[in-house]
């Protein structure tokens, strides 16, 4: 059973992220919780100041009630896509850390929320992200699995990615890329050894590169391509990997953690 919690707004890409989940729990046992943080507003109506106390608290119980009435309508539209559903959970304050609370407490297997690619530094560089322990899946749209590009830094990173992955996405049927970030002539890893790896887990290797160093070079080679996964070491300024690159595809992305 992969425990997992999506984090919900009323708008079209919290649809698609909720519909992905979905989509995992049709190939094997999935738990789907669904989280929406309340925020708090520093303004009320006309941006005038809401101060504290009794005023306050009343402004954002109204701002509670009208949030469970919208995720109410996004689970109800979504129901016949996912008919089995927990109850949301909706909660007031800072959406990083109630996130980080609702996945330690819960001990879930995966994170999913949905979100546009050009927005991936912001998310990389929020408290979230940098103190998340989950994989995380960014879904941008509903493709489903089949075409999987494996991007990764050297030789010792397939057992330990395909491994994570098989975990996720057991026994779904994969046609897989593998697509190394390597210095100009440095040789890649044996095929016959990625291929045996790639069949012990019943996937399909369909071409074995090196990712380009040009962006737009980069966005005719992944052209089509469902899911891209990668490992990140999220504890810096700026990640090992290049989000520029990354932020130039329409799939969805699935990170685990260095």
């Amino acid at each position: 059973m992969i425990k997992t919690l999506v984090s919900i707004d009323a708008d079209l890409s919290s649809s698609i992220a909720l519909r992905y989940a979905c989509l995992l729990a049709q190939s094997r046992p999935v738990e789907i919780q669904t989280i929406h943080v309340q925020e708090p507003d520093s303004s009320g109506p006309g941006g005038l100041s809401m101060g504290t106390g009794w005023a306050r608290k009343t402004y954002e119980k109204e701002l509670i009630a009208q949030s469970k009435k919208d995720i109410s309508r996004l689970l109800v539209a979504e129901s016949g896509f996912c008919p089995v559903l927990n109850e949301p959970i909706i909660v007031p304050g800072d959406r990083g850390q109630e996130i980080l609370n609702e996945l330690q407490k819960g001990k879930y297997d995966l994170f999913v929320e949905g979100a546009q690619g050009k927005e991936l530094g912001r998310h990389f560089r929020s408290h979230l992200y940098q103190h998340i322990e989950v994989p995380v899946l960014f879904v941008q749209n509903l493709y489903p699995p089949k075409r999987v590009i494996f991007l990764m830094e050297n030789d010792h990173e397939p057992s330990i990615l395909f491994n994570s992955v098989a975990q996720l996405l057991d026994g779904m049927e994969l046609e897989i890329e593998l697509a190394f970030i390597t210095a100009p002539g440095r040789s890649l890893p044996q095929e016959t050894v990625l291929n045996k790896l790639a069949e012990d887990y019943g996937w399909k290797v369909r071409e074995i590169y090196q990712a380009p160093k040009d962006i737009n070079t980069w966005k005719e080679r992944i052209q089509g391509c469902d899911l891209l996964t990668t490992r990140v070491e999220r504890h810096k300024s700026h990640p090992n990997i290049n989000l520029d690159y990354l932020g130039q595809i329409s799939c969805p992305f699935l990170f685990f953690w260095k």
